[in-house]
């Protein structure tokens, strides 16, 4: 699956990306759908591209609240803090910021990114010091099912595409792109999604294989069970006060980054 990483990624959206550049104006992708495909079609694809947003956008609201209540929970000894009340308050404050406008938003995402990107990779780095070979050490190889290869990998290949998935920023950047840069428009456009790509699955990779080699199974599947995600469930089991403060910080400021990238183009639709 980790070899499939960077073309499932790169050649996917790079494709979306051609299919937009080739309308003649600045046409977003609902527009170019109506004019290549028809207006029937071209409505099932707005339709899909906004419940493809409004979908994540759900999602992360709930990954938020829950991230905002375990740094409530473990770090303030709050235990019984109200669901709704974080919400509003947490769904209230990325609305405001929201509402400063788009050059701000994107500036405050550009920070959001770098942080992010800075910070899981010095954890990914730190972890090494616990590997212990993690979820292989439940591996047998004379026990390998086939079969069961092939269904986690089909259940792998949704999560996969959801993880990878920055489909929502495409269309923007490429007029954008066309707008500012005219006739090298596109070398900038493949320029700018081969090396973000390789940085972002390099990354990704990375702090999955750390995981991988410091988590086995059952410890995984509590952490599912639980409902936590796994920067909160890596300083509860690794144990570490520093981790315990930063790493529900740094899950709050990354699906942060996520939604405010997913509303703008939501907005903008």
């Amino acid at each position: 699956m980790a070899l499939l990483a960077y073309p499932l990624t790169h050649y996917s959206h790079k494709l979306l990306a051609k299919f937009i550049y080739s309308s003649e104006g600045l046409d977003d992708i609902t527009k170019v759908s109506d004019n290549t495909f028809g207006s029937k079609i071209g409505f099932m694809v707005t339709i899909s591209y906004f419940l493809e947003i409004f979908i994540v956008l759900l999602l992360y609201t709930v990954a938020l609240v829950n991230t905002c209540d375990l740094i409530l929970s473990s770090n303030f000894g709050i235990n019984e803090s109200n669901r709704v009340l974080i919400s509003f308050v947490v769904v209230s404050f990325l609305m405001f910021i929201i509402s400063m406008g788009l050059d701000i938003v994107l500036k405050i995402i550009s920070y959001l990114i770098f942080l992010f990107i800075f910070t899981i990779f010095v954890l990914s780095i730190y972890m090494m010091q616990f590997y212990n070979g993690g979820i292989f050490n439940d591996f047998n190889l004379g026990s390998v099912d086939l079969s069961q290869i092939f269904k986690s990998f089909i259940y792998v290949i949704p999560i996969m595409i959801f993880a990878f998935n920055h489909v929502a920023i495409i269309s923007s950047m490429v007029i954008n792109q066309k707008k500012e840069q005219k006739k090298i428009a596109s070398k900038n456009i493949d320029k700018i999604l081969r090396n973000s790509h390789i940085l972002m699955d390099f990354v990704v990779l990375f702090f999955l294989f750390s995981c991988s080699f410091v988590f086995n199974v059952s410890e995984l599947n509590e952490a599912n069970s639980k409902n936590i995600n796994i920067l909160s469930y890596i300083s509860i089991k690794l144990d570490s006060e520093i981790l315990h403060i930063i790493a529900p910080i740094i899950a709050l400021l990354a699906i942060s980054k996520s939604f405010l990238g997913h509303y703008i183009v939501y907005e903008l639709f």
